[in-house]
């Protein structure tokens, strides 16, 4: 089985790439703008310069531009977002799961496989890449 789908990695990884920049994407307005139920911050704030991030990154990480780079940047700004905004919900040290950091945990490592693995097959790095050569 694990050959038969072997085949299909680097159009699953394209498919990853693409739902996390997509998901991703979203907590930008959310923050800019407070669209889905967030709040409005200002646009000097160290929440603005996030959604910043995950405006830029967002993008490049579908399309597989700089790839390496957004993911980096947006596994920074996962690091900032838990040590910023997740740890100081509870009083004590806690699991991401107590306080809410879950999804800044997961897209850390998310963001790191990225980074580390770079655009793969279905990405504009490899055709900028194959261009130079």
């Amino acid at each position: 089985m694990e050959r038969f789908f072997h085949r299909y990695s680097e159009f699953g990884y394209f498919v990853l790439r693409l739902g996390v920049a997509f998901l991703f994407i979203f907590h930008a307005p959310q923050k800019w703008l407070g669209w889905y139920g967030g709040p409005q911050w200002p646009l000097y704030s160290i929440r603005s310069l996030a959604s910043l991030v995950e405006a830029i990154c967002s993008p490049l990480i579908a399309l597989g531009l700089f790839t390496s780079f957004a993911a980096f940047f947006g596994a920074a700004e996962m690091v900032g977002a838990y040590l910023i905004v997740h740890i100081q919900i509870l009083n004590r040290p806690g699991w991401p799961i107590e306080n809410r950091g879950e999804l800044s945990v997961l897209y850390f490592f998310v963001f790191v496989y990225i980074m580390l693995r770079g655009g793969g097959n279905y990405s504009l790095d490899r055709v900028l890449r194959r261009k130079t050569t």
